[in-house]
């Protein structure tokens, strides 16, 4: 098991979904290329639109992005549990809930106990994500299933995809220590993806989740 990250809302005393596999962006929805936050990243919010431009749209970052949405104004602290300080504010508000390892514990359970739920009324399916390109008779195909909110198939607007594109061309996989989900650089499919739109964009495509692919 990996680090554990999560933010800490210091106005309401409250964490967002705890996260076991890395660190994907600073806690804000700016849409703008500035790092930001305790850990100088760039934000949440410029790092994952272009994919939920696409459709791709990982369940746990869309419950931190209805996390964010829900504590805008707030001052929210980014920490880890690998941290060797953290501040004194958020120190207190851990330990008060019988220190930061019994507090991780419980809140990675009710993240657990939320996403089956949603599972299970089908808001979400654990699949993988595919786009393809009807004029051609190819499609792509991410080689891994991940818990994502369910996508019939659908064409692509030409806005989705450029604004895809333009991301694609300045991300860097050192903006982000964790690949946001299956489809990012750890399995090349940013690339890819990137690739297979400046070839078939123009040519209406389509793309859905498929339960069960991987």
């Amino acid at each position: 098991m990996g680090i554990c990250y999560s933010t800490t809302c210091l106005d309401c005393k409250v964490d967002s979904p705890i996260d076991w596999s890395g660190l994907f962006g600073a806690p804000s929805l700016s849409a703008e290329r500035v790092a930001t936050g305790r850990y100088e990243i760039l934000p949440f919010g410029y790092l994952y639109a272009p994919f939920v431009a696409l459709g791709i749209r990982p369940y746990e970052l869309e419950a931190f992005e209805g996390f964010l949405r829900g504590h805008e104004g707030h001052r929210l602290c980014q920490w880890s549990d690998a941290d060797s300080e953290i501040p004194t504010e958020l120190a207190s508000i851990l330990a008060s809930r019988e220190g930061a390892v019994g507090s991780v514990r419980r809140e990675l359970e009710e993240a657990q106990r939320l996403r089956a739920a949603s599972v299970a009324n089908g808001t979400y399916v654990f699949g993988g994500y595919v786009i393809r390109c009807p004029a051609c008779a190819v499609d792509l195909r991410c080689p891994e299933s991940e818990c994502l909110l369910a996508r019939q198939r659908s064409p692509l607007t030409a806005a989705a995809i450029a604004f895809y594109l333009t991301f694609a061309s300045q991300f860097d996989p050192e903006d982000t220590s964790r690949p946001p989900f299956h489809v990012d650089c750890a399995a090349g499919f940013v690339d890819d993806l990137e690739a297979f739109l400046k070839v078939h964009g123009a040519h209406g495509v389509e793309a859905w989740v498929e339960p069960g692919a991987a």
